[in-house]
């Protein structure tokens, strides 16, 4: 399955994906950081960017959805999809995606990281909480938010919780799941209990 998730891949980024010029995104998000730093203040320039990535959310998701046709069917599978977003998008598939499985299943985080995001790769940071690609965050979220009731959560957040940009070793998507009590038993069983699973 996760051969073929990455034929797909490949497919839709080379065949059907649109392509914009890097330069030219890293440009505008240097000046847009630039200008929040000017106008909100240093400290909420991750949140401003995250909110404007929610606003691009609905439709990157719906172009996404429109070509690629693939929806997770259970938070198991959800890093599958996640994977594949950002290999469409970017041309670029996570290295590494980690599931940790908390509080008897209530809880449950994806770490996706890239040791290669094209988006960071190259920038330099002004300030250690600023991450470049806090809008792909928002965007995630947004995304993420739509399949709630399908794997039977009640709320998800996801942040950009390490940067190249801002000196880490990759770039790091974490999504936090939150479940109500008679799905955390259902979870628990998929996963065989609560821990750590390396999925890629």
């Amino acid at each position: 399955m996760v051969i073929i998730m990455g034929i797909k891949g490949v497919i839709a980024w080379r065949f059907f994906a649109e392509k914009i010029n890097l330069i030219a995104v890293k440009a505008l998000l240097h000046a847009l950081v630039g200008k929040l730093i000017e106008e909100k203040g240093m400290e909420n320039v991750y949140g401003e960017l995250k909110e404007i990535g929610k606003r691009m959310g609905m439709w990157i998701y719906l172009h996404y959805l429109e070509k690629a046709r693939f929806v997770a069917k259970s938070i198991k599978d959800d890093w599958k999809e996640d994977n594949l977003g950002w290999k469409f998008f970017t041309g670029k598939e996570f290295q590494t995606i980690i599931y940790e499985i908390r509080d008897g299943g209530k809880t449950v985080v994806i770490k996706c990281r890239s040791t290669d995001n094209p988006i960071c790769k190259g920038l330099e940071s002004p300030d250690p909480r600023i991450k470049f690609s806090a809008i792909a965050a928002g965007i995630f979220e947004w995304a993420s938010q739509q399949r709630k009731a399908d794997y039977g959560a009640i709320n998800v957040i996801v942040d950009e919780t390490k940067c190249l940009a801002a000196g880490d070793e990759y770039c790091e998507f974490t999504f936090v799941w939150g479940f109500p009590e008679d799905q955390a038993k259902e979870i628990l069983k998929e996963f065989g209990g609560e821990g750590e699973f390396r999925v890629k």
